[in-house]
């Protein structure tokens, strides 16, 4: 059985170590700056999900959105986005995307992107890219 969650409330659930695999989340999840290091397995989150500033291992376990056949994981956080990547081998952070792996390896990999960001989307994107889907 599933259940539904506000934000609000699975937010105070993940940071006791209680919410309940597969569990629901209404609207955006914001972790950001908490002192989380893991996703609950099966998560649903109906909005964003918010990373930056936690201690999340990436990649993270595969998250859900409602009426999305398509699940994301969280495979590279900065201060201010998080690169996802879905299990189609699509990328995005914040508003770009999704891209497939030569679209985003051009954008974050291109010649005179020295910021740290910029690397660290790079390495993720080659040491956890997936097959695209057909």
């Amino acid at each position: 059985m599933t259940t539904t969650y506000t934000a609000a409330r699975a937010k105070r659930l993940i940071l006791d170590g209680k919410l309940a695999a597969n569990a629901k989340v209404e609207g955006d999840l914001d972790l950001s700056g908490t002192s989380i290091t893991a996703l609950p397995e099966g998560l649903t989150v109906g909005g964003g999900l918010y990373l930056s500033g936690t201690s999340i291992t990436v990649p993270t376990n595969w998250i859900g959105k409602p009426g999305e056949a398509t699940r994301h994981r969280a495979i590279a956080i900065d201060p201010e986005y998080t690169l996802m990547q879905s299990d189609i081998g699509k990328y995005s952070a914040g508003c770009r995307g999704p891209w497939t792996k030569k679209q985003a390896l051009d954008h974050w990999g291109r010649s005179g992107r020295t910021d740290a960001r910029a690397k660290a989307f790079v390495a993720a994107i080659e040491a956890h890219h997936i097959a695209e889907a057909v």
